[in-house]
């Protein structure tokens, strides 16, 4: 199966994805998406080997897991807790908190942006982390 952020890469569901920008996003559709089973992931995991396709609709093709007897290959894998929940959930939070001016939570005036960036840089991570905070303009989607 592909990463959550492959083309079509949602571990439960055939969620279709888009390009934005150079990110697989997961945009918000009408109906809801056809949910994954174990029976179907196999079947096209067949499928995609027999056929020499990349992929089929994000399944690349057999897994060894698949012949583990009480696996089932939706309910038992686990998802990229850190792509798939923190960075984008922290990410939608703060898009919405920033952008949102007639809202009670807006935090996005110049003002508090100035509160926001002091406290960012004033965190001082030990040396082993090697990612520092930055101001918040510097946002990659922001």
């Amino acid at each position: 199966m592909k990463k959550f952020n492959g083309t079509d890469g949602c571990t439960y569901c055939e969620h279709p994805t888009v390009s934005v920008d150079g990110v697989r996003k997961y945009p918000i559709i009408l109906l809801p998406p056809v949910p994954r089973s174990d029976e179907l992931i196999k079947q096209k995991m067949i499928f995609a080997h027999n056929s020499n396709l990349k992929d089929v609709i994000g399944i690349k093709g057999p897994s060894s897991l698949m012949n583990l007897k009480h696996f089932d290959l939706v309910n038992r894998m686990i998802v990229d807790f850190m792509h798939a929940c923190l960075l984008g959930v922290t990410d939608l939070y703060t898009t919405i908190i920033l952008t949102n001016a007639k809202k009670k939570y807006y935090v996005g005036s110049p003002n508090k942006l100035h509160i926001i960036d002091q406290r960012l840089l004033s965190i001082r991570p030990p040396n082993c982390i090697a990612k520092i905070s930055r101001r918040i303009g510097l946002r990659q989607n922001g």
